[in-house]
């Protein structure tokens, strides 16, 4: 309880002697001190302790298997669901969706409890269906969660909360902004409600809103959110941690936006620094973040940085997240760095990508579209016209 009402110097407190005692009491291979460790590394997870939290949760896994714990019993499933959260956690994606789906597809009949680890496994492996932008995966996942949730909980509990946000981030990832609007406004007072307003998980709620309102345009409302989150995250987790991360990204996207060029690159500088050690450079959020700066090294028409910037993260984001829909964004910032560096046909070759990428989307959005097309248009006449002209045009 204290960890989810995120006092956490007193969670570990408890936890820490709970694992002593359960070794001493137990030994230190005993089901008990496996389910101490299970929770300890929940626990580390939230304080953005990710690479002790994912050792801690495998060596609870490993105390069960030691002890040949059968795979569907709740306390393995429940091991195996922690792992799959610290995973997500430190940005391993694709290991946390190998281990989560066998979990995920267990059918009934299995006992109450088995059934709420179901639930807890469809929960964590949404989150990196999500990031690596696998939309049709993420919405067979969140429409089993929800009618689980539903059953279970009921429609003003904080867990149906908590995946009503994720149901709407699916809609967000897809640029369908204004349908995301509202799973969040829903569920932002229930969360509260049970928490207060202080609480880590209502202000990340409220940080993700704050996202979707800025990519609406609603710049003022986002930026007065995000500025209170940020003061309340730095308070509950210290200034390094994922959460402080994505709020830094958020305001730097807003004053980018608004021409607000330094402290933008300030916040994108910070938050870059803090996914890049806890997550590395092979992670989606990371790339974005790049990018970003990138595209804010362009605005202050510092073209050959923003170009090797813009690289990197195109280069990141490439092998990592095929579907995110900041691949056609940073290929065509990229391509617009390339173009102000006189580099036609290097140019041409990204935002032609970017363009057909954007062609890809359900709803690709027109101002960044047309902004591709014109650069393109730019680049190709470029690429194709005598190089005396391309002299007499420089001049």
């Amino acid at each position: 309880m204290y960890d989810r009402l995120g006092k956490f110097a007193v969670a570990d407190k408890l936890l820490t002697l709970a694992v002593e005692k359960s070794s001493l009491a137990y030994g230190s291979d005993s089901l008990e001190c496996a389910s101490a460790l299970s929770q300890q590394a929940t626990l580390l997870g939230d304080e953005g302790k990710v690479e002790v939290a994912r050792k801690t949760a495998q060596q609870a896994l490993d105390l069960l298997a030691k002890r040949r714990v059968p795979p569907t019993a709740p306390a393995m499933l429940d091991a195996k669901v922690t792992l799959g959260r610290t995973l997500v956690q430190s940005g391993e994606y694709d290991r946390a969706i190998a281990l989560l789906t066998p979990l995920a597809q267990m059918k009934p009949p299995y006992s109450e409890e088995q059934g709420r680890m179901v639930r807890d496994g469809l929960a964590v492996l949404l989150n990196p269906e999500i990031s690596l932008a696998k939309f049709d995966d993420a919405e067979a996942t969140k429409t089993r969660l929800l009618a689980m949730d539903h059953a279970i909980f009921g429609d003003s509990h904080p867990e149906y909360a908590l995946d009503g946000m994720n149901a709407g981030t699916i809609e967000a990832m897809q640029g369908r902004y204004a349908e995301a609007e509202p799973f969040y406004r829903q569920s932002i007072p229930v969360l509260t409600a049970w928490y207060g307003a202080d609480n880590p998980d209502v202000v990340t709620a409220r940080s993700i809103l704050a996202k979707t309102l800025t990519m609406e345009g609603k710049n003022a409302e986002a930026h007065s959110i995000l500025q209170n989150v940020l003061s309340v995250q730095e308070a509950s987790y210290g200034e390094f941690h994922e959460r402080v991360a994505f709020t830094l990204f958020s305001l730097g996207d807003i004053d980018s936006k608004e021409n607000n060029l330094k402290a933008a690159e300030a916040e994108f500088t910070r938050a870059l620094a803090i996914d890049g050690k806890l997550m590395g450079d092979a992670n989606p959020a990371t790339a974005m973040i790049r990018s970003s700066l990138g595209n804010v090294y362009s605005k202050e028409k510092r073209y050959a940085l923003a170009e090797t910037t813009l690289r990197d993260a195109a280069g990141e984001l490439s092998t990592i997240a095929a579907g995110n829909p900041y691949v056609p964004i940073t290929r065509a910032r990229w391509g617009h760095a390339l173009l102000m560096l006189k580099r036609y046909p290097e140019a041409e070759r990204q935002l032609a990508a970017a363009r057909d990428a954007y062609a890809e989307m359900p709803a690709p959005p027109a101002k960044q579209l047309q902004a591709v097309r014109d650069d393109l248009a730019a680049a190709e006449a470029a690429v194709h016209r005598p190089a005396s002209a391309d002299l007499a045009a420089s001049k």
